[in-house]
């Protein structure tokens, strides 16, 4: 099962192009609203809520207006109330998202694989780096301001305070691995929504279904996509070298077939320069890979020549995996996945104790974790 994350500040629009999402046949999880479950009268967060400040909960329900006022602009009120809500909040999420999981093995095509989970605040929280992708929306502060002001009824000062109280938009923009820039009509916010769940989910979800890359291209990631790959990894509970995370190398024993594998061989590679290599060198089993975006890649690893094979996907496996014509909308336009999407055998075949190799299932360019140690 695919599972990205969707944040995005106040008034940026994030529930728009959740709700877009959803239409194209996302699974939603939205965070706010357990959070409100998890605050619902007769619960035991709401009895701690009440002990921490009495006058924020009436009759056994919480005075949510009470509570900002509260919490707002003060950082340690606010750390207690997270205290509270926040373990419960990712405890009944993950809850959700295992049911879904098991759901998902029946699932029939990948456009059934994917789930967004919504949520307000990503800088820092249990959510950063916990799933395979993150998708961030954002509007200009005037375009936002607007927005509170006309659909929640704020005066022009309080919601310029709301918007500067939480995490600055470029930092949270650093944490993404897409943009939905969202200062437009509700018409593009659905056309932009459409044109990723097309050009990126679908055909990730694909990958991650199949547990092979049938669809991509051969573009080296880029040292932000790198980064986040190393950052997901790490959450996994890996160890990933410093240096190949850095794109300083660090995966020698298995440069040359990585690079084979991800369709190098002389001239600029995805391996050049170790961009397109991450080398795993602590525990790494393959569901926690796989919980961090990689599936098993190409081929057969020959112990003495450490090369990989590789074949090209055909016509028939495209259809099947895109839903028709195997043309999927890339994240700069659309690009037919013809000659290269390359799909690689079942499993990857090394000698016993030798390295493994891995390849991530984003389909937005090749990159492959050579696990050196640490596992079975």
């Amino acid at each position: 099962m695919l599972i990205v994350t969707l944040a995005g500040g106040i008034g940026s629009g994030k529930s728009t192009v959740a709700a877009a999402l959803a239409e194209c046949g996302a699974r939603l999880l939205s965070l706010d609203d357990v959070a409100r479950d998890v605050l619902s009268p007769g619960e035991e967060a709401v009895r701690e809520v009440g002990d921490l400040w009495p006058e924020a909960v009436r009759e056994g329900k919480i005075d949510r207006a009470a509570l900002a006022r509260i919490v707002f602009d003060d950082a340690a009120a606010l750390a207690r109330l997270n205290a509270v809500v926040h373990p419960r909040t990712w405890e009944r999420a993950q809850a959700q998202l295992a049911s879904w999981r098991e759901e998902s093995l029946q699932a029939q095509s990948a456009r059934e694989f994917v789930v967004v989970v919504e949520l307000a605040l990503l800088a820092g929280s249990p959510y950063q780096d916990a799933y395979h992708g993150t998708i961030v929306v954002d509007a200009p502060e005037d375009v936002r301001v607007l927005r509170l002001v006309d659909s929640r009824g704020m005066d022009e000062a309080d919601a310029r305070a709301r918007i500067a109280s939480q995490t600055p938009a470029s930092r949270v923009r650093e944490l993404a691995d897409v943009v939905v820039d969202n200062g437009g009509s509700l018409e593009d916010a659905a056309r932009a929504a459409r044109e990723l769940w097309e050009g990126w989910l679908v055909p990730y979800a694909a990958n991650m279904r199949e547990g092979r890359r049938v669809f991509g291209g051969d573009a080296p990631p880029s040292p932000g996509q790198r980064a986040r790959a190393a950052a997901r990894l790490t959450r996994q509970g890996a160890f990933v070298n410093r240096e190949s995370a850095l794109g300083k190398g660090g995966a020698a024993p298995s440069r040359k077939g990585a690079e084979a594998a991800l369709g190098g061989g002389g001239g600029e590679t995805a391996g050049d320069k170790g961009g397109g290599v991450l080398e795993i060198v602590g525990p790494a089993d393959e569901s926690s890979l796989a919980n961090a975006g990689f599936v098993p890649c190409a081929g057969e690893l020959r112990a003495a020549s450490q090369t990989y094979k590789s074949r090209r996907v055909s016509p028939d496996a495209r259809r099947d995996a895109s839903g028709d014509s195997g043309d999927v909308a890339s994240g700069s336009g659309r690009c037919a996945l013809g000659d290269s999407g390359r799909v690689f055998s079942e499993t990857a075949a090394c000698a016993p104790g030798g390295p493994r190799l891995y390849v991530s299932a984003d389909p937005r360019f090749a990159m492959a974790a050579v696990v050196t140690g640490g596992h079975d």
